[in-house]
């Protein structure tokens, strides 16, 4: 098999209903792979009647029916979908920008979307035509598509995924999760994320398994029914990220649980994110009494360069954990094969992750390839145990060297957040480099009028960070919510943050907190008021 379609089509019993789209948490549509092919070849040949070929055109729905069949009908109809977020869950202009970030990166004019942007021609709007005669059938080196990094330490740059690249980390995935026959995904993670994408939808898909997809924006509102929907369907499998699981362990009334049965969870993916042991730990026991297994947890290491997966912890067995410098670090297991992967540069045992195999794409799209005699350096830190076991420590681009002591961002983030005002994804940690040193600062969310209020939350951070590094009030910013620049996967953009903060933008936003907060609130409940318009309309 040379590509996607090929492999898709090997499957046996085609007829077999297998994707399952939700909203609201109610079914409202069912797909088998015949279904969905014949869906994907309509919408190949509407693509080919208006002669657009070898084209990138961006692929901005949500989690629905029509972002699977755009997705096959643009391969089909040869040429390359560009998976970008669609406006569900953004602020109009957040979303403009975004559109431009990918438009000018992946060259493109072509979108296939609910809504028509200005200046872009909507494939989803074109008429209905006869159906093609034939459609292309892609070399295994040609581009399958193209998946955007996530952007939180950079701008966006486009992965280009070949079907090699994709088939090749495919085999590795069902080599790794030792998938069965009666296995079943379900999943709200966004579509267009690579682990949405390519860990669960395409993961099941493949195989001919059940894969139930909800709508991103429902279990932002509600993720006890996300768990209810598990129950019931039965699902095996979940592929989500540390954050869920710490809202799932930390953020749920017990009485929103009553009834849940999870003992039928085969294996609990964990990635995406700096993963901490102490919220598996957490999720493991809460959820015990609900029939869940700790031994189905199971960390997992990848990235969009490699298509997606590159390191999986043994299915079924307890996930590990190392203590190294007063700091427990947790096993993402061994690499897949016949992935290699390679320590390089290390100081006191940690040092760069470098890969090298047939799922590492070659090069962003319009750039030369960025690999080094074939191996690609992930950006990413971490070690080996004697068992050769991968433990990630964190991004090399958020390491701050304080006073000769290293820091990783992020972990400042989980200790902050020990404080009852502060969140997880509304904060970020970053460096200023001073004349004496390099220093970190905080940038926290948070809606609170008091100004003292404000102020013991930064005495409080700053001595939940006692164990970690010496700060004072000064290095804490405080202000009011939809600040922060967030990713399409909800990440804070850490570069963005820090530019913003130096160019005195932050503490600008910080000194006119009121007023701000005003602001804030206005444009939040404007955008509540449509989002709830736009779902009664349907």
């Amino acid at each position: 098999m040379t590509n996607l379609i090929d492999k898709l089509l090997s499957n046996k019993d085609l007829e077999k209903k297998v994707l399952f789209f939700y909203k609201n948490f109610k079914l409202v549509s069912t797909l088998s792979i015949n279904e969905l092919m014949e869906k994907a070849r309509l919408i190949a040949s509407k693509i080919k009647a208006n002669e657009i070929t070898d084209s990138n055109i961006i692929l901005s729905f949500e989690n629905e029916e029509n972002f699977v069949t755009y997705f096959f009908g643009i391969i089909l109809s040869g040429n390359v979908p560009v998976p970008m977020a669609s406006n569900a869950l953004m602020l109009k202009d957040d979303y403009q920008e975004l559109l431009f970030q990918f438009s000018s990166a992946a060259q493109t004019k072509y979108i296939a979307a609910k809504n028509s942007p200005e200046g872009f021609t909507n494939i989803a709007k074109f008429n209905d035509v006869e159906m093609a005669a034939q459609f292309a059938n892609p070399e295994s080196r040609e581009t399958c598509f193209i998946q955007f990094s996530s952007g939180s330490t950079s701008s966006p740059k486009g992965v280009v995924i070949s079907h090699s690249n994709l088939l090749a980390n495919n085999d590795q995935i069902n080599q790794g999760i030792k998938l069965r026959e009666s296995d079943s995904i379900c999943t709200w993670l966004p579509l267009h994320h690579d682990m949405g994408l390519i860990g669960s939808l395409l993961t099941a898909l493949l195989k001919n398994l059940e894969c139930h997809i909800i709508r991103t924006q429902d279990y932002v509102i509600a993720p006890h029914k996300w768990l209810h929907l598990v129950s019931e369907t039965k699902c095996s499998a979940l592929c989500i990220p540390n954050s869920a699981y710490y809202v799932c362990a930390t953020k749920i009334p017990e009485k929103k649980l009553q009834g849940l049965d999870l003992s039928h969870i085969r294996f609990a993916q964990c990635g995406a994110e700096p993963i901490k042991a102490n919220v598996l730990k957490a999720f493991s026991k809460r959820f015990e009494k609900y029939g869940f297994s700790a031994n189905a947890i199971m960390p997992v290491y990848g990235l969009a360069e490699a298509t997606l997966a590159v390191t999986f912890h043994e299915v079924g067995t307890k996930f590990e954990t190392l203590t190294l410098k007063n700091e427990e670090f947790i096993s993402c297991g061994k690499v897949l094969s016949p992935t290699q992967l390679e320590i390089r540069n290390q100081d006191q045992g940690i040092g760069e992750i470098y890969i090298k195999g047939p799922s590492i794409s070659t090069h962003y799209f319009g750039r030369k390839s960025h690999l080094e005699n074939g191996w690609l350096n992930t950006g990413d830190l971490g070690f080996l145990d004697k068992e050769g076991k991968l433990y990630v420590t964190g991004r090399s681009k958020d390491l701050i060297i304080c006073n000769g002591v290293n820091i990783f961002a992020n972990d400042l983030e989980f200790l902050a957040a020990k404080v009852p005002a502060v969140k997880l994804g509304r904060m970020v940690a970053f460096s200023i480099q001073t004349d004496k040193s390099e220093l970190p600062h905080l940038i926290i969310e948070l809606n609170e009028k008091s100004k003292e209020a404000r102020k013991r939350v930064k005495q409080d951070v700053v001595n939940a960070l006692k164990s970690k590094i010496s700060l004072s009030e000064d290095n804490i910013s405080i202000v009011p919510e939809l600040t922060l620049k967030k990713t399409t996967s909800g990440k804070v953009k850490r570069q963005s943050a820090q530019k913003r903060y130096m160019a005195g933008e932050i503490t600008k936003i910080e000194k006119n907190y009121r007023f701000n907060l005003i602001v804030s609130r206005y444009i939040k409940n404007k955008f509540k008021f449509n989002f709830l318009i736009k779902e009664k309309l349907g």
